[in-house]
């Protein structure tokens, strides 16, 4: 599949935002139903043969410890994290053209995390953007564009 080079752009920057997605934990410990929210704010930056972006994330996700199992001699905890208060503004520049860019979303997913060591062992999120881009100059247009994501990690050994 050949993306055009605007929309190569926005996925790297939102692919380089997902790892805001990897989860901080709180200073106390955790158990099962332990609650806690994590807020943080970035720039991300792209460059192609094609121009330039530079975003600015802003993530909210609240977090839940929903059960803990031993797999394979190891003690695993699951976590639920969900938002829907992720927003971003930025811009994209391709060929001489500046774009503004600004959207929000929504994101769910569960993280798989080794109890002892506190690494993650896997992760599933699934993000959910509606995004407007506006050009100005002889451009003079306003694209409206919804994406949707998942970001899969997975521990190899």
């Amino acid at each position: 599949m050949n993306l055009s080079a605007r929309s190569e752009q926005l996925m790297q920057s939102l692919t380089q935002g997902a790892r805001f997605f990897l989860l901080e934990f709180p200073t106390s410990p955790i158990h099962i139903g332990s609650v806690w929210n994590i807020r943080k704010s970035d720039t991300v930056g792209t460059q192609t043969n094609e121009g330039k972006s530079s975003i600015v994330l802003n993530t909210e996700l609240n977090c839940k410890v929903i059960r803990t199992e031993y797999i394979n001699g190891m003690h695993h905890a699951f976590i639920e994290c969900g938002s829907n208060d992720l927003g971003f503004t930025g811009n994209i520049e391709q060929q001489g053209i500046t774009m503004t860019i600004d959207g929000e979303g929504s994101a769910r997913g569960t993280y798989a995390i080794d109890l002892q060591t506190g690494l993650p062992l896997n992760a599933s999120l699934l993000m959910e953007y509606e995004l407007r881009m506006a050009a100005t100059g002889q451009e003079q247009m306003i694209v409206p564009v919804q994406m949707t994501m998942e970001t899969i990690y997975s521990r190899l050994s």
